[in-house]
């Protein structure tokens, strides 16, 4: 859409910061991959909530950083990387960092739906965020151009990993979104006692 609407040299600066913007997120997918397991097995569903937040936090305290870093650094790299013909690609790293830990944050969402058993749910909600994204382009990409584009892909994977999700089962995925940080006081008291345990 990006292409059709403004050109070729507009895909190709968005490209660019998308290669560097999404370079970084294998670190936080492996590590969501290595732990969403141990969340199946727990018995009790306290457990399973506790561990679903704790990997919330752990998404953030990853990625956050680097998306400071991006949004601080982006014009620097983009020159050393790329050259000044894609200096103006700069302008939406920000943006698409941002965009890249909500999918992030989306992904273990996603996970943790299926392990509800929310298959139904997934096969509406893929499509309607496809859609949501079509509209915002149509929206956006014609009045700011590149920036357009970044900022409806931004807000797209928002709906999916947020709003979207406070209509499954009533909310229990966005409720463990917004109380992560309940699970730092638990964690700190289970690490302090493996501490004393084996000292």
């Amino acid at each position: 859409m990006l292409g059709s609407m403004v050109g070729t040299h507009a895909v190709g600066l968005y490209g660019a910061a998308i290669s560097l913007s999404q370079g970084w997120a294998f670190v936080p997918m492996a590590l969501l991959t290595s732990l969403m397991p141990s969340i199946a097995r727990q018995r009790t569903w306290d457990e399973q909530r506790n561990l679903i937040r704790l990997m919330y936090l752990v998404i953030l305290a990853c990625s956050l950083p680097v998306v400071l870093l991006l949004g601080y650094f982006a014009e620097p790299l983009v020159l050393m990387l790329f050259g000044s013909a894609y200096a103006e690609s700069a302008t939406i790293i920000p943006i698409c960092a941002v965009t890249m830990l909500f999918a992030l944050l989306g992904t273990l969402s996603y996970r943790v739906i299926v392990l509800f058993s929310g298959y139904r749910f997934i096969a509406i909600k893929m499509p309607l965020v496809a859609l949501i994204n079509i509209a915002l382009n149509y929206l956006l990409i014609p009045k700011f151009g590149l920036k357009g584009a970044a900022i409806s892909t931004l807000l797209a994977e928002f709906c999916s990993f947020f709003v979207l999700n406070m209509f499954f089962q009533k909310g229990k995925i966005t409720a463990l979104q917004l109380t992560c940080f309940q699970c730092i006081p638990l964690m700190t008291r289970r690490v302090i006692s493996h501490v004393k345990k084996y000292s």
